[in-house]
């Protein structure tokens, strides 16, 4: 007597079960392509993170130590065969402001492509960052201005 009162239908029910498992495919479907397509530009991270080794570098191993690029690649620990990648030393006396010494490295049309993005607005170009420390140069007796610029070139990619 009880079951003639059940009108319930599994036909009924498994439709409303395909709509809900097609909402939650495509919820994961479209959640997984967003994700994966979104692409990841790394120039700056990277140009600052250069910058910042070559600063913490120039601070702890004096100016001197660093005379010439072999030099800095190795007592900065940074790879010699990179690519994509550009950083210039410029070394000033800090009373007379006459350019004592330049140092540089990697590709220098990375500059070029830098200082044509700031009047253009191409998205593809590197990023650079420019950097001012002082230093005290032991042997001389006196302050340098050390002016530097790292740029990079490396797009990232996708996730």
């Amino acid at each position: 007597m009880a079951k003639l009162y059940k009108k319930g239908d599994e036909k009924l029910l498994s439709i409303w079960m395909f709509i809900i498992w097609f909402i939650i495919a495509f919820a994961i479907v479209s959640g997984v392509w967003i994700f994966y397509s979104a692409k990841i530009d790394i120039k700056e991270l990277q140009a600052q993170a250069l910058n910042n080794r070559l600063s913490d570098c120039i601070a702890d191993k004096g100016i001197n130590n660093l005379d010439d690029k072999e030099k800095i690649f190795s007592e900065c620990r940074i790879n010699k065969n990179f690519n994509n990648f550009y950083f210039r030393i410029d070394i000033y006396d800090s009373i007379s402001s006459t350019k004592i010494k330049s140092i540089s490295a990697g590709d220098p049309d990375l500059e070029l492509q830098y200082n044509l993005r700031e009047k253009s607005s191409a998205e593809n170009f590197a990023r650079c960052l420019e950097n001012e420390i002082v230093v005290y140069d032991s042997g001389e007796n006196k302050n340098l201005i050390v002016k530097m610029i790292a740029c990079s070139n490396n797009a990232g990619g996708k996730v």
